[in-house]
């Protein structure tokens, strides 16, 4: 083995790791989104997500509830989403990589 496949071998280790990883802390934050309607001058705060093929769509409090603690955890998610979306993409290529070389 070239050093270049171990490299790649090492990377795609780590890159499996690191999905494991997002994952396990997506399972663990908010899905959907946060929307806000401005009703004769009021703001009113809409939790959406989807569930059993439905979307469900939740009022959230301020007096019940930290509405931009929510905010975050739903931004934080869609990250967390991007970037396994992006290690996917580069298992990809080092699959195709290590198969070229004869060495997946």
């Amino acid at each position: 083995m070239t050093i270049i496949e171990s490299v790649i071998h090492d990377e795609y280790d780590r890159n499996l790791r690191m999905q494991e990883a997002y994952r396990q802390e997506i399972a663990q934050l908010p899905r959907g989104s946060i929307t806000r309607k401005v009703v004769n001058g009021k703001t009113y705060h809409y939790w959406m997500y989807r569930e059993a093929g439905k979307v469900v769509n939740k009022y959230i409090s301020s007096k019940d509830n930290d509405i931009d603690d929510l905010i975050r955890q739903v931004q934080k998610r869609r990250q967390l989403e991007s970037l396994v979306r992006k290690l996917k993409k580069e298992q990809r290529e080092m699959e195709r990589y290590m198969k070229v070389s004869g060495n997946g």
